[in-house]
């Protein structure tokens, strides 16, 4: 097993898959992303994020580790995504956003996802 997985392998993942916010995969009553790739394999990344006194995005946000470690020590590399929502504008009118998944960093102390592969 390894971790999903080195950075530029995420970026590919990302670069050449759709995916959109599901929720109850399956009935199983969990919200993540599915992510198609072109030959139409599928793969669900359940939405669980960090959570704390001060943060509770468990089915709402979904954060995994790469195996990469950014050019500060403390921190790592990861990508993210969360859940779709609605931004209401001045005039009352609304349009949906719907977030994607992104490249980030944060501090290794953070208890983050790891989506383990098999080769």
């Amino acid at each position: 097993m390894q971790l999903l997985g080195a950075l530029h392998a995420v970026e590919e993942l990302i670069e050449n898959t759709t995916n959109e916010w599901v929720e109850n995969y399956n009935d199983s009553g969990i919200n993540g992303r599915l992510l198609t790739g072109k030959n139409g394999n599928t793969l669900f990344l359940p939405a669980g994020s960090s959570k704390s006194e001060y943060n509770n995005s468990i089915g709402k946000a979904g954060e995994y580790w790469c195996k990469n470690i950014s050019h500060y020590q403390s921190d790592g590399v990861c990508f993210s995504f969360s859940k779709p929502i609605k931004v209401h504008t001045k005039n009352n009118s609304h349009f949906d956003h719907d977030s994607k998944i992104y490249i980030d960093k944060k501090s290794r102390y953070y208890g983050l996802l790891i989506r383990p592969v098999k080769k």
